[in-house]
């Protein structure tokens, strides 16, 4: 199940970045289809396996919360980036999430990591550092060398 996740986002990241790259597609229009799909498909199983909740305000605002603010308009800017963005760039700000994710599980649930996650956080935090600052240190090597004497 995990491979074929991978697979099919990849595979949406190809093709969203591939239709609004080539102006065959807008943002809005690559937003709808997915969130209307996972919604539906979160709602089949939710009522599947939960049943139909009870009303409450405290459950409207978290349901408003995480499909308008988390949902929809985190979705519709990360969509508008992949036009904007390199594809490396869009790998590091998913690289970032997995450190993200990792500090919150920390701060808020009060969990530890082992040293062989907290090793892979870092390294993972040094690759994002490295890639963000390769190009500032490419381009003072070039200026170096532009400004150097032949021999």
């Amino acid at each position: 199940m995990i491979l074929a996740s991978c697979v099919g986002y990849a595979v949406h990241l190809a093709l969203s970045r591939h239709l609004l790259k080539t102006g065959r597609a807008q943002p809005g229009e690559l937003v709808l289809a997915p969130m209307a799909i996972g919604a539906a498909g979160m709602l089949t199983v939710g009522f599947a396996l939960e049943g139909v909740p009870s009303f409450s305000w405290p459950l409207a605002g978290i349901l408003l919360w995480l499909g308008a603010i988390n949902g929809a308009f985190a979705f519709s800017l990360w969509t508008w980036s992949q036009k904007r963005l390199r594809a490396y760039e869009s790998s590091l700000i998913n690289n970032l999430m997995l450190l993200e994710v990792a500090a919150l599980d920390v701060l808020v649930f009060h969990r530890s990591l082992s040293a062989i996650e907290l090793s892979g956080l870092l390294l993972a935090g040094f690759a994002v550092i490295f890639v963000q600052l390769s190009p500032l240190w490419k381009r003072s090597s070039r200026r170096g060398r532009a400004g150097a004497p032949e021999a």
